[in-house]
């Protein structure tokens, strides 16, 4: 699970994750959980597209933020 200095939330159409792993992430419902991101699995039109496990037509991820560093332990 990558682990870094939080940001706070950052907007999909801003920034995507670099790295494939699990993340803190806000659907466009409003309920905020874990989500799984995969950089380049999604074949689209001839095209490897990065996407977040869950998501579909009618539900999406809009903003994501990395677990934050726990103190205690690094």
């Amino acid at each position: 699970m990558p682990k870094k200095q939080s940001k706070g939330w950052i907007s999909v159409q801003d920034e995507l994750p670099e790295d494939q792993g699990h993340y803190i992430v806000l659907w466009d419902d409003g309920e905020i959980g874990q989500g799984v991101f995969f950089p380049g699995t999604t074949h689209t039109g001839g095209y490897l597209m990065p996407r977040w496990l869950g998501e579909s037509e009618s539900r999406s991820v809009t903003h994501w933020q990395p677990y934050p560093l726990n103190p205690g332990v690094l």
